[in-house]
């Protein structure tokens, strides 16, 4: 029935946000045709869009900003955070805003920040958020830029992360890869945060010799 359109579940979904999440245009198209609404947000306030792409669909990204709905922040953060590559893509070709001045609400952190952090978090396969933190790069945002809480910038957070250790991150090429990216575009090494800790004396720290092998040629 028709109505049903516009139905949320159990948990305030609508059937606008399940078809954006599965990239299915045709059935999204179906459902505004019936009254569905390209500016429903879910009870924790997530949008339409960010369902779209939290799945991955750029295709969807784009026809709901055709159809007039805005690129925000949130949509930014969490598609940078958790590596997805293509629609982040599209949502940095399509956001108004400054990408280089962008800072999450509470942490201020930047985007690239949260990039780094989803590589060592892997919500998406490694290659995707590489390719998040490439994009991020190529969009210029600052490498060096410290968030205020602890003054560290994305290279200090990315090795400081534990994960290096637990999960073996030093065997990763895709990890080091990044690493080195982060340095060809100026990441300072040596650059210390508020409790006078470095990238090199945080990988000394932690024992991180390969990653100390890479920092060291950009010392």
């Amino acid at each position: 029935a028709p109505q049903r359109a516009t139905e949320v579940d159990d948990l305030g979904v609508c059937p606008l946000m399940f078809a954006a999440s599965g990239g299915c245009l045709d059935a999204a198209k179906l459902l505004v045709k019936f009254g569905a609404d390209i500016f429903a947000r879910n009870p924790i306030n997530w949008s339409v869009l960010l369902y779209a792409a939290l799945g991955g669909h750029d295709h969807m990204v784009r026809w709901l900003v055709e159809g007039g709905v805005t690129v925000t922040d949130h949509e930014l953060v969490l598609a940078a955070y958790t590596g997805n590559s293509t629609s982040l893509k599209a949502l940095l070709e399509l956001y108004e805003g400054s990408v280089v001045d962008l800072r999450t609400n509470e942490s201020r952190k930047s985007l690239l920040h949260l990039a780094c952090e989803g590589l060592c978090f892997l919500k998406s396969s490694a290659e995707c958020h590489a390719q998040c933190v490439e994009l991020l790069l190529n969009w210029q945002v600052p490498v060096d830029q410290a968030e205020p809480r602890q003054g560290r910038t994305c290279l200090q957070n990315y090795i400081e992360d534990a994960r290096w250790r637990t999960r073996g991150f030093e065997l990763s090429r895709t990890h080091l890869s990044i690493l080195e990216r982060l340095c060809e575009a100026g990441a300072s090494v040596t650059m210390e945060d508020f409790g006078g800790n470095s990238a090199l004396s945080i990988a000394a720290a932690a024992e991180l010799s390969t990653v100390r092998e890479v920092l060291f040629a950009y010392a």
